[in-house]
């Protein structure tokens, strides 16, 4: 785990630094636009470096028991319309078609800090093993009592044995992504325990 998060986190933080500098040094000579684009890029590293380390928190207290499940009612919706906002550039980066379709307002019971993980872990993971050009989608819905959401994307798919790894929590190798981004791996073993903890069922 250590070496998996020096290694991962130094990349988007070398990425911080380096537009950093450019912003401080060479802020007499941008554009507005040159701007815009260095603060996405940063957004974007920050991001990047966030998910890391939220993956990694959550997983160290699901290991040692700590983990508090706190239920409440919040709307779904506007939760996915943020995560939708949050990963809009990285699919620009990789030109990628990403959408949001919510069919109506739906509020749902459950801990919301572990469903936003949860659903940010599968946007992120759909971004990054969707190649350029194609497209990843969000859809939600009521179906019956429950809130029913999908994560589609024309990525690369899993092998029947990786999914029944993944579901069984079995350690899983790590995969790139199509632009070889990289991740601890633990993401997926985390959206599983939290739905489960959330009494609802993941399907790949």
């Amino acid at each position: 785990i250590f070496s998996i998060l020096s290694h991962d986190l130094r990349s988007p933080l070398t990425t911080l630094k380096g537009f950093l500098s450019i912003l401080i040094d060479d802020s007499e000579h941008l554009s507005k636009e040159d701007v815009r684009k260095h603060a996405s890029s940063i957004r974007n590293s920050v991001t990047s470096s966030l998910d890391l380390i939220d993956n990694t928190l959550f997983w160290s207290l699901s290991q040692t028991g700590n983990i508090t499940y706190t239920p409440s009612d919040f709307s779904l919706d506007e939760m996915l319309q943020k995560i939708g906002s949050l990963y809009q550039l990285t699919a620009e980066k990789k030109q990628i078609q990403f959408s949001v379709e919510v069919e109506e307002k739906v509020t749902v019971r459950g801990d919301e800090n572990m469903i936003y993980v949860t659903l940010r872990n599968l946007v992120s993971n759909a971004l990054k093993f969707t190649p350029e050009g194609k497209s990843v989608k969000i859809v939600a819905g009521k179906n019956h009592t429950t809130a029913e959401i999908t994560v589609r994307d024309q990525g690369v798919g899993m092998s029947p044995s990786y999914v029944e790894k993944l579901l069984a929590e079995d350690q899983i190798p790590l995969k790139k992504g199509t632009s070889n981004e990289k991740g601890t791996g633990l993401g997926l073993i985390l959206c599983k325990k939290f739905i489960d903890i959330n009494h609802g069922k993941m399907r790949v």
